[in-house]
């Protein structure tokens, strides 16, 4: 099953479940209320997870997982993105470790407009899969530029 690269903040559960159909099985980061969904459903579950208080503390985490044979899952806001492209630069792609991240997309309130104009282009300029983010966020968003 392929998973879809946009969910509404309202999609959280489809979210999960969609994930666990692929064999997603261990869960690192930090919370964000369009989350809400996806944690009634992973909470219900035996799954690992772990959360951690730096966003570059989960994807250390999620390359432990991946080494030990899961298959891991970073959810972040995407207010955090910063400290995830260190340890995705010099930890993830040089070692082909796969990650699946959870992003949420922001651009309200204004602390995050910028990042919000911006977080999917970060993950290109590290040329980062694109099947390998997952957005979530308000479905009106998607495609405007909050100048």
């Amino acid at each position: 099953m392929n998973l879809k690269n946009n969910y509404d903040k309202t999609e959280g559960a489809a979210l999960f479940d969609d994930l666990i159909q692929n064999n997603y099985n261990f869960f690192t980061g930090l919370p964000c209320s369009y989350f809400k969904e996806f944690f009634k459903k992973l909470n219900k579950t035996t799954l690992p997870h772990v959360r951690v208080p730096l966003e570059s503390q989960a994807v250390g985490v999620a390359a432990g997982a991946y080494l030990a044979g899961m298959k891991p899952v970073v959810y972040a806001q995407n207010s955090a993105i910063g400290y995830l492209i260190n340890p995705i630069t010099s930890l993830l792609i040089p070692n082909n470790i796969d990650i699946m991240f959870v992003i949420s997309h922001r651009v309200k309130p204004y602390q995050h407009k910028i990042m919000g104009e911006i977080d999917k282009e970060l993950f290109s300029l590290i040329n980062w899969p694109e099947d390998r983010v997952i957005w979530i966020g308000d479905s009106n968003a998607w495609s405007i530029r909050h100048y």
